[in-house]
Formats: structure tokens, sequence, C-alpha cells
């Protein structure tokens, strides 16, 4: 039992992070959802403040990623193939089929103005093809990264600590330093075998939650490495240079490891942080419907009252919206168990 305990006290923090990451990305699709919707009706300086505030939220996915590499790469926790597969990729995999399917059949509807029993077999297809909604994007990706589960837990089990950082750094600099220069016309002849971000979060998170304990110093420098970020991703939406564009941005990926470290070092989390794990993949999951109603059903957007007055509102609706709607779908045996 005191062993049990001290494992919780060791990663509630991670529940913290979890509501910071999701919390990041409701607000992301709020502006990112204006934008891509209703751009012809912003002002520059609209879609410059929009922009800014969309790519200082794009810390939400390296985030959640983050936490799955600090709670998968434990080494103290043993992931069989069976468990792997039976538990964690098929409640993504059922997740992608039901809410998948919903959406993908929901856009059918609305393009052809109609309702056809084919249109059910056409989503089943783009559920499969990954023509859905586009943040279910993060569920397609994190079943790839886990069916590499066995070669994480590996690395991170006979790396010692220096070789983790080799890794680490040698991973940020193909996925988050390289990808700028590419994009500006420069040419290399190297090939790597991992060339995005997302391999680097996974061990990050469990590098960072294992040897948080060591840097004490790096505290303050994270604060202000966490303030000066957020000022550079504001200063260069307002440039238009695009170097802080995405979740491998530089600022972002920075910002997050900061965030993760800060929060590691929190001596009391709150309480409701804990009933909130159990939310987070059902909010992530069901969100996007209701900045949909709002913004294609019922037409309402920031934009009114100015175009910055609204957007906490959008998004804290959005928020309690998509919390009322899981805890009623938890209340489903099937649900709750297998996907939620």
């Amino acid at each position: 039992m005191q062993k049990t305990d001290q494992k919780q006290s060791r990663t509630a923090y991670l529940d913290l992070i979890r509501f910071v990451a999701i919390a990041a990305v409701i607000l992301l699709h709020v502006v990112s959802g204006t934008r891509s919707q209703y751009t012809d009706q912003m002002t520059g300086l609209q879609n410059t403040v929009y922009t800014a505030i969309e790519r200082c939220c794009a810390i939400g996915v390296p985030l959640f990623l983050m936490i799955s590499g600090a709670l998968f790469l434990d080494e103290n926790k043993k992931i069989p193939l069976r468990v792997l597969f039976g538990k964690y990729i098929r409640r993504l995999v059922l997740a992608l089929l039901l809410f998948g399917w919903a959406y993908s059949l929901m856009e059918i509807v609305f393009n052809a103005r109609t309702v056809k029993p084919v249109f059910a077999l056409q989503a089943f297809f783009g559920v499969l093809k990954g023509d859905t909604w586009s943040h279910l994007w993060y569920l397609y990706m994190i079943i790839g990264l886990y069916l590499f589960m066995p070669l994480w837990q590996a690395m991170a089990k006979s790396l010692t600590r220096e070789q983790y950082r080799y890794v680490l750094v040698l991973l940020f600099m193909v996925g988050c330093v390289l990808p700028p220069f590419l994009n500006m016309g420069w040419r290399i002849g190297l090939e790597f075998p991992f060339n995005n971000i997302y391999v680097f979060f996974f061990l990050a998170g469990h590098y960072v939650h294992k040897y948080q304990k060591e840097d004490v110093r790096l505290k303050g420098a994270a604060v202000v490495l966490t303030v000066l970020l957020s000022i550079l991703t504001f200063a260069d939406s307002l440039a238009g240079t695009g170097l802080t564009e995405g979740y491998n941005g530089i600022p972002a990926t920075l910002a997050a490891l900061s965030i993760f470290y800060l929060a590691g070092k929190c001596r009391q989390i709150p309480s409701w942080c804990t009933a909130w794990r159990t939310l987070a993949f059902g909010v992530y999951l069901i969100h996007p419907f209701f900045l949909n109603l709002l913004y294609k059903g019922l037409h309402l957007t920031p934009l009114m009252l100015g175009g910055y007055v609204l957007i906490p509102i959008f998004w804290i609706a959005a928020g309690a919206l998509s919390v009322l709607a899981v805890v009623i779908l938890r209340k489903i045996p099937v649900l709750r168990k297998y996907v939620l």
C-alpha cells in the first residue's frame, strides 16, 4: 500500500500537466477553427493575434506525448504485447472507429445535404484512410508510436544517462532544428530513421520524469525560458516568419519541456486533477463537436464583439460542454470500459 501511495505521489504532477495540455488543445482549436472557416471575415491584426495564440498552444500535443513517455517507459512498468494490444492500442482503435466514423459520417451528410445508407460504409473507409476530423490525427500517430513500444522500452532501460542525452539531442536537431532550414530550400544528403519530433517528446517525457530531481538548478531557468518563448512566439507571429509554427517549432518544443519540468517541481497538486485524469481522453475526442456546432451550426464565432473578448468564453464553453458530455457518456458501461 505504501509503495502504491509513493508511486501515485510521484506521478501526480502528470495529472496537472494533462489538464494544461487539454486546455491548450481546446484553445488552439478555438482560434484555429475560426481562422480556417472565417479567414475572410478577419482583420489583419485579428489573424495575427489568433495565429500567435495558436502557436503558443502548440505545447498541448508535446505535453501529451511526454506524459505517455513518463508512464509507459517507467522501468517498473511491465507491458507485455498482449496488454499493449489488448488494452492500450485496442482503446485507441475503438475510439477511432466510433468517433472517427461518427465525425466522418457527419461530414459526408453535411456536404451531400442528404442521408443515404451507403454513407455509413463510406465513413468507415474514411476512417481507415484517415479521412475524418483533423484532431484525430493524434490517435493515428500515437498508435504508430505504441506499435514500437518494445523498442522504446528497451532503449529507456538500457541507455546510460549520457547516451540518453545524446539520443535526445540528436532527435531534437533532426525533428526540430533541421526542418526550418529544409523548408527554406536547404538540402542535405543524410537520411535519418526518425524524421519527426514525436519520438523525441515521448522519450523526453521519460527522461525528465526520471532525472528531474537531480536538476534542481533548472527551476528558475525553466520559468524564464517559458516566458521568453511565449514572447518570442508572439513576436514571430507579428513578423510572419513562420519559424515558430507547428508542434516541432523550437519555442513550442522548449516551452513544453520547461512546463513539464516545472510541473514536476510542484509540491502540492490539486485533488481535482486526479478526477480530471479519467475525463481528459474523452474531452479530447469530443470537444471539436461543440466547436463545430457553434461555428457551423449556430454560426457563432469569437469574431463577434471585436474578435477578442469572446475567445475565453468559447474556450470555457467548449471545455465545460465536453466535460459534461464525457461524464454522461462514461455512465454507459461499454464506453467507460473500452473507449473512454
